[in-house]
């Protein structure tokens, strides 16, 4: 009972933190050496406070983190975006809704070299939102189709979320980031459809654009080998089984590093201090919150939550599809208000068992959870995706954002139910790879 009682107040206690804007990394530990202390007593919770901060980040699988991230912004500074989008541009921009569809792709592009979300939606919109603009598209579609196009950063490897759940939940990263390949790829075609769709039904959104000539796409075409060769790197090295996911990273900040010197020769070491340090602040960010979470989790393991949610839920008379929903419909409140890594840390040490006693592929469920947490970067009050877009587009109104945002949400269910009918559409390739 006395137990039972700490854990709520524990859980409550984090909730309330989380709400007074404590950083979460910071909430999750002090709630988490407190029930700690509450069930062992201060000597376990300074043996903890010893031990954790090294054992928990000491792994040489989170050398990738960094290196993914640099990959990213290299490739932003060797302007591989600014290819990527003008190819998408010039190969859709006459459909319905064409730069719309053209920015979906460029982010798909972007998002295989970048591996976060917020860099992919802020790299793409600081691009295509003023052409759209310009073009006379309406600002609800050119803002939404950004931020629902920076969400192909999670999910199109190398994805560091993805790097992250294979650690907590002992999956396979290669597996992970091999499956989520297919995903992204439907992401981009459902997105693209249902952006000809809206226009189809509503021509004001957005006016036809330009005719390329044939020898205009083909003058494009060459532009694609840079992000081509990052991909191929980067992908190919982690199917072939030729290196490591960790190798992989390594071998793609190197070749994004080659692009920018050739992009702009000599010019190109005063931008290397500001890749950097972004790779640090956001490989920091990202272990800071991890060392919260693992004293949490800590915590949790002691108080025996995780079992007994486990054994709760699957003793439930409901089908396992059933319990896979009621799982999944948790990400959608917690999206409105914390960030994907936040999400996968305070969560996973709770639900990843219930999957595994559900029988559940935990690389299956790893994309569906990626999915989750890409419906709430564009979720409302706090849908971070929005917020990133709404810095770039002043002079856009950020409930408009959220409302040009929202018809994608539909979109991503659509999307995800496809997942969930046919697993295959994510066990495939890791299956090949195996």
């Amino acid at each position: 009972m006395y137990t039972t009682v700490v854990s709520i107040i524990a859980i409550l206690a984090l909730l309330f933190l989380i709400c007074m804007r404590m950083p979460v990394a910071f909430a999750l530990a002090f709630v988490g050496l407190g029930g700690v202390i509450a069930l062992q007593g201060l000597d376990c919770a300074l043996g903890l406070l010893f031990s954790i901060p090294y054992e928990s980040t000491a792994s040489w699988v989170f050398i990738c983190v960094p290196l993914f991230v640099l990959a990213g912004q290299l490739a932003l500074y060797a302007d591989i975006s600014t290819d990527a989008y003008d190819i998408g541009n010039k190969f859709f921009g006459r459909l319905p809704g064409g730069l719309a569809i053209g920015t979906i792709i460029g982010c798909g592009f972007f998002a295989a070299t970048s591996g976060v979300s917020v860099a992919t939606a802020a790299t793409m919109g600081s691009i295509a939102i003023p052409e759209m603009e310009k073009h006379g598209y309406d600002s609800k579609l050119a803002t939404g189709s950004v931020a629902a196009g920076g969400l192909l950063g999670i999910m199109i490897p190398p994805s560091v979320p993805l790097v992250l759940y294979g650690f907590i939940t002992e999956q396979s990263i290669g597996a992970l980031l091999i499956g989520g390949i297919i995903p992204g790829i439907m992401t981009i075609v459902v997105f693209s459809l249902g952006i000809v769709v809206m226009v189809m039904m509503n021509p004001r959104l957005a006016p036809l654009g330009e005719v390329s000539s044939l020898r205009e796409k083909l003058r494009a075409l060459p532009k694609a080998w840079r992000f081509l060769l990052i991909i191929g790197v980067v992908i190919g090295g982690i199917y072939s089984g030729v290196c490591t996911v960790t190798e992989a990273a390594a071998n793609g900040a190197f070749c994004a590093f080659i692009l920018l010197l050739l992009r702009h020769g000599k010019n190109s070491f005063k931008v290397m201090p500001r890749a950097l340090e972004l790779a640090g602040t956001v490989t920091s960010m990202v272990f800071i919150i991890m060392l919260g979470a693992t004293f949490f989790t800590t915590f949790l393991s002691l108080a025996r939550i995780p079992h007994n949610v486990t054994t709760f839920m699957t003793s439930l008379d409901v089908s396992p599809y059933t319990l896979l929903g009621l799982v999944l419909f948790i990400y959608i409140p917690l999206g409105m208000f914390l960030d994907t890594v936040s999400i996968m840390l305070i969560t996973l040490p709770i639900v990843f068992p219930i999957i595994q006693a559900l029988n559940f592929s935990g690389i299956w469920f790893g994309i569906l959870m990626i999915k989750m947490c890409e419906i709430g970067l564009i979720t409302p009050p706090v849908g971070l995706n929005v917020y990133v877009i709404s810095g770039i587009a002043k002079n856009i109104d950020l409930a408009d954002i959220f409302r040009g945002a929202s018809r994608f949400i539909i979109l991503e269910f659509i999307t995800l139910g496809l997942l969930i009918l046919f697993p295959q559409l994510v066990l495939y390739l890791p299956g090949m790879l195996r």
